[in-house]
């Protein structure tokens, strides 16, 4: 037994697609946004490390489904107390997000990407 019918494929391993297409730059874009939007603020913590799809169950992932329920709670919240998003996505939280897509080697895409939030944000004026 040389190994070789041992292959893991890192990159599904470290996905939270079910999706089984070649496109891999778009589910890598994803993750790197997941990440970038909960240090904005702008989704709840941890969600970004929960996976969507349980490839034991072949079905969303349990964890993911309590979340969608946490994250409604949080939005019914957020409205009550009149917390808008731009409250929430400061110049600081962008400065987290970049900095999270910089240490995690994230997607290059993130980079246009928190550019157009910020300047729904009002943080960055078109020139």
């Amino acid at each position: 037994m040389d190994g070789s019918d041992c292959h893991i494929d890192h990159f599904h391993l470290g996905t939270n697609s079910p999706d089984n297409s070649d496109n891999r730059d778009d589910r890598y874009t994803a993750n790197t946004m997941a990440s970038a939007i909960e240090a904005l603020g702008m989704s709840l913590p941890y969600s970004s490390s929960v996976p969507a799809w349980d490839p034991l169950t072949n079905s969303l992932h349990p964890d993911k489904i309590a979340e969608t329920g946490l994250a409604a709670e949080a939005v019914i919240n957020c409205m009550k107390k009149g917390i808008l998003p731009r409250d929430v996505m400061t110049k600081e939280s962008f400065e987290n997000a970049v900095r999270i897509v910089m240490v995690t080697g994230g997607s290059t895409n993130a980079s246009i990407h928190l550019i157009a939030m910020a300047r729904s944000a009002g943080l960055i004026t078109p020139s």
